[in-house]
């Protein structure tokens, strides 16, 4: 975990991450858990087994980490530095390719909690108790307030929406 995950995630905070993306990582981390345990396929031993005993997290989650901490620290940053202002950057022409669109850095906070993502990073305590690996499969927050709410009051002050925090 100390050498080979940060070697193999440099720089996952910026990328704009897709399912063959993800499951390229896992496949290379099955991989290598299974010749560092010495457990051939034919064993019949279950990938999930193999990662138990390394001991080692699963780094589609770490990404996901590292793009939660990333995106919470350019957030919370109010100065006109480089990172806040590509962040939020818009191309001239203003258009996407046909087709169907290319995932985006920040799709994973869009698709969670709507273009308001930033309102909600800026809450530092609640930001870091987002999950933001299931992205893909979860409804946005607005589509599920009733599983979700705010240990005081129920709501968010900032953008009155139920607690972005996962129960």
């Amino acid at each position: 975990d100390s050498t080979v995950l940060p070697a193999m995630l440099y720089g996952a905070e910026c990328w704009s991450t897709t399912k063959e993306d993800e499951r390229r990582i896992a496949v290379t981390q099955r991989a290598m858990a299974r010749r560092m345990e010495g457990i051939p396929l034919k064993d019949h031993i279950t990938s999930t087994e193999v990662l138990q005993r390394t001991g080692v997290k699963e780094w589609t989650a770490a990404i996901y980490e590292a793009k939660r901490r990333w995106a919470g620290h350019v957030v919370r940053r109010d100065d006109n530095r480089w990172m806040s202002k590509v962040t939020d950057w818009i191309p001239r022409e203003g258009k996407r390719p046909p087709g169907h669109p290319k995932t985006r850095w920040d799709d994973p906070m869009v698709k969670l909690f709507g273009q308001k993502w930033k309102r909600c990073a800026r809450e530092r305590e609640t930001w870091r108790s987002v999950n933001l690996r299931p992205w893909r499969t979860q409804k946005r927050v607005r589509d599920r307030e009733d599983k979700l709410g705010c240990e005081r009051c129920g709501r968010c002050e900032r953008c009155s929406r139920v607690s972005h925090s996962q129960s």
